[in-house]
């Protein structure tokens, strides 16, 4: 479903349908704290179909310009910055982090977020 909005939002933009394209915005990003859950998850199968949403949201963001501190936010979640993937770790154990840095996959430039 993310990333059909996705698709709508790129086809509204490229045809200058503002209130429709912010409209789709509006719903991936309503759709951001699921993609983050399923990102944390400790299954790796459930994190791995979550990686085609995160990559077409951050080609999104991309094109934004400014971001909103929530954008900004979004992002260092998806890279996994400031431990905020560890609510589905137990930092107790010896176990390494269970999600992988996401900013190994994508090519996120450390400064994306203080635009």
């Amino acid at each position: 479903m993310g990333e059909h909005l996705v698709q709508a939002w790129t086809k509204t933009v490229r045809g200058a349908q503002g209130r429709v394209a912010s409209a789709a915005l509006a719903a991936i990003e309503g759709k951001f704290e699921l993609l983050a859950r399923f990102l944390a998850d400790e299954d790796d199968d459930v994190s791995a179909t979550m990686f085609p949403f995160a990559s077409s949201y951050l080609s999104v963001l991309k094109q934004l310009k400014p971001l909103s501190e929530k954008q900004k936010k979004n992002i260092q979640v998806i890279r996994g910055d400031r431990g905020l993937y560890i609510s589905s770790w137990d930092c107790r154990s010896n176990d390494p982090m269970p999600s992988i840095l996401i900013s190994d996959l994508f090519s996120i430039p450390n400064n994306a977020t203080n635009q």
